[in-house]
């Protein structure tokens, strides 16, 4: 895994129960922009889950299902699909997304 679990996410290895943290992203490795985005939670120091999709075509397919799209990361803030990285810096901007992100810390 590309950062140690600081406290503030924990992978997860069920795609359908994602744990309980108010944010979610779908990631897998050697994904720059799924390491982006994770630093970018980071950032804001929210608290998320990860669930790593390396080599898991099921999940993969049920995230496309869910989103819409077949590309990683994406994330989910609040049960609500904000997409991937670009996205995520996006949203960000909305300071209805950034609060939310904020309490979660």
């Amino acid at each position: 895994m590309e950062d140690a679990i600081d406290g503030t996410h924990s992978p997860v290895r069920s795609v359908d129960r994602p744990g309980d943290a108010p944010v979610v992203i779908y990631s897998k490795d050697h994904c720059s922009s799924c390491v982006r985005a994770k630093r970018l939670l980071d950032a804001t120091g929210a608290r998320y889950d990860e669930i790593d999709l390396t080599g898991d075509l099921d999940g993969m397919r049920h995230v496309a299902r869910l989103t819409g799209r077949t590309t990683l990361p994406q994330v989910m803030i609040g049960g609500e699909h904000i997409g991937g990285f670009e996205d995520l810096q996006l949203a960000l901007q909305n300071p209805r997304i950034r609060a939310a992100l904020e309490a979660t810390a």
